[in-house]
């Protein structure tokens, strides 16, 4: 819904941001994991998830829309 609303992309735009994000993930995703293996379970690795989630929103607000309509 934020890409239609916000975004003003169609469906078919969506679906290609979609598979794109998914496909980014899985090539980053085992860096993150070696990142976590070396910080275990100590309390670094909830500070690392935490300030990773606190960029988030302001990616998705100013930078990803800029790169959409770009």
């Amino acid at each position: 819904m934020w890409l239609k609303d916000v975004a003003c992309l169609d469906k078919t735009q969506s679906g290609f941001i979609f598979s794109a994000m998914s496909l980014i993930a899985l090539c980053y995703h085992p860096f993150f994991g070696v990142i976590q293996d070396k910080l275990r379970y100590r309390k670094n690795l909830f500070g690392v998830i935490a300030i990773a989630l606190l960029f988030m929103g302001p990616f998705f607000n100013h930078l990803f829309l800029k790169l959409l309509s770009g």
